[in-house]
């Protein structure tokens, strides 16, 4: 069976919401340059081959135009660089570290941020946005000294993009402090390459992490295997008496064949011999697990609302099976949200994309929740019986989860205050910002609706705080507030 990529695809937010400040900023990045519109840009560049062939000092040499309309340098990876935004001082760092000889002693990843060891004695340290190494730092006296990137920085950012070819339209933008604007992070970088593949392309040593524990690899085999899994099954449900039956036991090669039981060989092999193991992680890396595991639990909230439009079409089910009613649905999908919480955290650091999707997902449950501000019992054409007392939560599921949620202590899954928002308030302002429109056209909604002040406040303080991250381009209109 192949790697469900097609379905992967299927996860991409639709629609179009009405012009918004953030679709504003949007087209005025999209009016940047595109570098491959002109034909004469290696010109203006400047860019001069190197004369020599073979060794370490071959390949294209770096230089840059003097033109203050367009001051651009191009590295090692052939990509071109903007360094408008940089100091005389700082565009010579990169220059030079572009175009310098380094080698890396060995990279590994720690305690999720990644460090490059360098020759050089210095050490190159890249993050996720909410660390410490949100931007790249160096152990080198420059970058101590000086308090902005060293030759060290900038020569990695450029040979990492060595491995894949740059897809960004855009020029990517130098910034003094080693990020990169109109680019993915560093880290986001790394981490969707993945580090092991990254470094053996590029030739650096890594430096090898303590092998799982055997529970560890154990749940590691469940979940690349379940990805495979068409049912919807999630690696926790897969085939747990294939998994529980594993004793620990070292096997030899003949030990691990299972008779007419393919599958149960793997798993047997992937948890004896090391080589097996690497090479079925390399076909279905972390972020494919997480991409599969969101698009499972994204299917699971379609399905919920399905079941409950058909309880209020047909009325319930002849068997003594559990009614799929308001109170029910709004149970599954909560713990879904929770679900999504704890997949993020538990296989972080992930790439950018695997985040995305994410809170692409509750973006999208918490737009579909608002459309169903309605008594889903008004218009049935079957005899129901009206519980005594019955909460209007219980007959209308936007107000179950949003417009006032009951505090009842047999919820199936940690109550969260906020629906939603409590999830998406952990994104990095980066990962979610594309979603602000939406989350706009929310605002709008529970407005119009009625919700607590207290989800009202946190909706806003989270689109203010995206708003914040990209002041530069906002035009400054004020969105409509509960008075």
């Amino acid at each position: 069976m192949s790697i469900p990529t097609k379905q992967l695809q299927k996860l991409q937010i639709q629609g179009r919401m009405p012009t918004t400040r953030s679709q504003a900023r949007r087209e005025q990045r999209e009016q940047t340059p595109d570098p491959s519109s002109t034909q004469g840009m290696e010109q203006e560049i400047g860019i001069e081959e190197s004369g020599a062939s073979g060794g370490k000092g071959s390949g294209p040499s770096v230089s840059s135009s003097t033109s203050p309309e367009n001051q651009n340098i191009r590295g090692s990876s052939g990509i071109v660089y903007d360094s408008r935004q940089l100091s005389p001082a700082s565009k010579s760092r990169a220059i030079e570290g572009m175009k310098a000889d380094v080698d890396v002693g060995q990279c590994r990843e720690i305690n999720g941020y990644y460090a490059f060891e360098l020759h050089e004695r210095a050490s190159v340290r890249v993050g996720p946005p909410e660390g410490p190494y949100a931007t790249p730092t160096c152990s080198c006296t420059d970058f101590h000294d000086r308090g902005s990137a060293c030759k060290h920085i900038y020569w990695l950012l450029d040979h990492l993009r060595l491995v894949q070819s740059y897809q960004n339209t855009s020029v990517p933008v130098l910034v003094g402090n080693g990020s990169v604007q109109y680019a993915p992070s560093a880290f986001e970088y790394i981490a969707s390459c993945g580090l092991d593949r990254l470094s053996k392309r590029l030739g650096w040593p890594t430096q090898q992490r303590d092998p799982p524990s055997f529970a560890a690899r154990r749940d590691q085999v469940q979940d690349m295997l379940s990805v495979f899994d068409s049912s919807g099954l999630l690696p926790e449900e897969y085939k747990p008496e294939t998994f529980t039956n594993i004793t620990g036991v070292p096997l030899s090669g003949e030990e691990c064949y299972v008779a007419s039981e393919l599958e149960r060989t793997l798993v047997n092999l992937a948890m004896n011999d090391d080589a097996v193991f690497k090479a079925l992680r390399e076909v279905v890396p972390p972020g494919l697990c997480a991409l599969v595991y969101i698009a499972k639990l994204k299917h699971r909230a379609q399905s919920a609302i399905a079941k409950l439009d058909e309880y209020c079409t047909h009325g319930p089910p002849d068997n003594n099976r559990t009614p799929t009613d308001v109170a029910w649905c709004a149970r599954s999908l909560r713990a879904l949200v929770v679900q999504t919480s704890k997949c993020l955290n538990s296989r972080a650091p992930l790439p950018a994309e695997v985040s995305s999707r994410a809170a692409g997902f509750l973006t999208e449950l918490l737009q579909l929740i608002c459309t169903r501000n309605k008594d889903v019992y008004e218009d049935i054409d079957w005899v129901r019986e009206t519980p005594e007392h019955e909460s209007e939560a219980n007959r209308n599921l936007y107000v179950y989860l949003i417009g006032n949620p009951p505090h009842s202590s047999g919820l199936s899954a940690p109550k969260q205050d906020h629906f939603v928002i409590d999830v998406l308030r952990g994104f990095p302002p980066a990962t979610i910002s594309q979603l602000t429109e939406k989350l706009e056209g929310i605002f709008e909604a529970i407005s119009d609706h009625g919700a607590p002040e207290g989800y009202v406040q946190a909706l806003d303080q989270l689109i203010e705080r995206l708003e914040g991250a990209t002041a530069s381009s906002v035009s400054g209109q004020k969105r409509r507030r509960v008075g």
